[in-house]
């Protein structure tokens, strides 16, 4: 009967610490994802914005 208990209980803690990695995993990639696109927004959008805008407005 313990044996049961432990295992499950083992089982639970590992679901919630692959659910904690997982969530960990997605946050990092979304946060690293959004810095690197504003890294590069900011150092492209300047001039091809504008010459964009330009090229449609004439």
């Amino acid at each position: 009967m313990t044996t049961m208990n432990t295992s499950k209980l083992i089982h639970k803690n590992t679901i919630l610490l692959l659910a904690i990695f997982l969530v960990g995993v997605i946050v990092a990639v979304v946060y690293i994802n959004a810095a690197f696109e504003e890294e590069t927004n900011s150092r492209h959008t300047a001039a091809p914005a504008t010459t964009k805008t330009v090229s449609y407005h004439s």
